[in-house]
């Protein structure tokens, strides 16, 4: 017994409640956008959740996360819809980058933050920027330039932004 006088559940039940309160949630409101805090001990149990089905913009930053995670989330088969993710201030080396960069699993992926972490940040930038706001080039990094010739084109290593307004892209689109 707990301390209120009811049963402890197993951790089979502790399983299938969060699954029904999760689906039920999906249910009632169209969960698309989703930030994480603590995600690092519970790395394997968020990826390889089928309720990311559904995720277009995922929010990681600050979660101690490192290449062993970032190859959980690049291999995982629930998040095909992702567009926007940010990675910022983890632990990221190269290793993780790559994951990503070779994944097959996130093909919408076309936006990604990856500042602050111990790897260069391959993502474009923009380099200059005209008076109406326009850019005027991208500045894509070499690491950027290196995972493309070895992986191929990945939409959030290259230049897709026309004017500062565009950059960073809107999340909740």
């Amino acid at each position: 017994m707990t301390p209120s006088n009811r049963p402890a559940l197993d951790p089979q039940q502790l399983r299938l409640l969060r699954e029904t309160l999760v689906d039920d949630l999906y249910r009632r409101a169209p969960v698309r956008h989703l930030d994480v805090r603590g995600a690092q001990p519970a790395a394997w149990a968020l990826f390889s959740s089928p309720s990311l089905a559904r995720i277009r913009s995922l929010a990681l930053k600050q979660n101690d996360l490192g290449d062993a995670e970032v190859k959980l989330l690049a291999d995982s088969p629930h998040l095909g819809e992702l567009y926007w993710l940010d990675l910022s201030w983890n632990k990221i080396g190269l290793a993780g980058v790559e994951a990503l960069a070779a994944s097959t699993a996130l093909p919408r992926l076309g936006w990604v933050a990856l500042a602050q972490n111990p790897v260069e940040n391959p993502v474009p930038r923009p380099g200059g920027v005209d008076y109406d706001g326009a850019i005027m080039d991208m500045e894509i990094p070499k690491l950027g330039l290196e995972l493309q010739r070895k992986y191929g084109k990945r939409d959030w290593l290259s230049s897709a932004y026309h004017t500062t307004s565009d950059y960073p892209p809107d999340r909740y689109l």
